[in-house]
């Protein structure tokens, strides 16, 4: 039998190495708190997982240029100065495409990179974790502007769910800017009754 004061044989030893053990796991823990931290914040992000076509926007005879605000899970977010007639596709490439954390549901549903930006428009590629609307806090105000309004705010609206969300969308494209928020009942699938519910939360 191992006497007590054998370094293999006492309690202090065996003490030590349960203290030992013990702070060896808390570190683990510690350590992988903060790695799954900092792959949620994008901090160990260095290239986009997704790739973007660059392409020429086609821009109009008349020229002029489009201010665009784009957030979220993206490399470079900012306000970006595009030509007119660029697409969304333009201003994710120019802000260095989006990061491995952005929600792949969002991008291959809700992502139309072929739809043409409109001046002052917000963009945001929410994360995985986030919700398939993929809004941040401020754009979920009480009102939604109707001439600038993107396909994931206007469903925000009561009655307004994907399919006529695209229905504005569409209209605004091929008839231009509304000129009043009653003007919205044009749209098709947008009558009277839906128009009542939301009417409090329309601006232009």
């Amino acid at each position: 039998m191992a006497s007590q004061n054998s370094p293999f044989g006492g309690r202090q030893y065996w003490f030590q190495k349960a203290v030992l053990l013990d702070w060896l796991l808390i570190s683990l823990g510690l350590f992988l708190i903060f790695l799954a931290f900092g792959q949620r914040q994008g901090w160990l992000e260095k290239e986009p997982a997704v790739s973007w076509v660059t392409f020429e926007s086609v821009v109009p005879d008349g020229g002029g240029v489009v201010f665009i605000d784009i957030a979220g899970a993206v490399n470079k977010p900012g306000v970006y100065q595009l030509p007119a007639g660029s697409r969304v596709n333009d201003v994710i490439t120019a802000c260095g495409g989006v990061t491995s954390w952005a929600s792949r549901d969002f991008l291959e549903k809700n992502l139309n990179r072929a739809r043409l930006l409109e001046d002052g428009e917000k963009l945001f590629v929410p994360y995985q974790d986030q919700e398939e609307t993929g809004r941040p806090e401020e754009v979920l105000g009480d009102k939604v502007n109707i001439n600038r309004a993107n396909r994931q705010e206007l469903m925000l609206l009561s009655g307004i769910g994907e399919k006529y969300a695209q229905e504005i969308i569409d209209y605004r494209q091929s008839e231009g800017s509304f000129s009043s928020i009653e003007e919205i009942k044009k749209v098709k699938g947008i009558g009277e009754k839906t128009f009542e519910e939301i009417k409090d939360r329309l601006e232009i």
